[in-house]
């Protein structure tokens, strides 16, 4: 369980500088492009890193 807490700060750090940069917002309106939105986001933080 240490292992897995020690790895926790990583995902929450990204998740903290995706939302900064991106908004905290979805803006779709259908379901479909809700579920999308994050990932969206996800590949464009990758793509910029």
């Amino acid at each position: 369980l240490d292992g897995v807490y020690g790895q926790r700060w990583k995902v929450e750090t990204v998740h903290s500088v995706i939302k900064r940069k991106f908004g905290d917002t979805i803006r779709s309106r259908t379901l479909a492009r809700q579920r999308c939105e994050p990932i969206f986001n996800a590949v464009l933080y990758n793509l910029h890193r």
